[in-house]
């Protein structure tokens, strides 16, 4: 059970570090656009 909640709040970190940097990547897109 202790296992599954490590696993799920890892997943969790994994997947709000790929949004930033998704984000991230579309900020510097854009400002190179401009």
């Amino acid at each position: 059970m202790i296992m599954r909640m490590v696993f799920i709040i890892n997943t969790y970190d994994a997947l709000q570090a790929i949004f930033k940097v998704k984000i991230t990547f579309l900020l510097i897109c854009r400002k190179v656009s401009l």
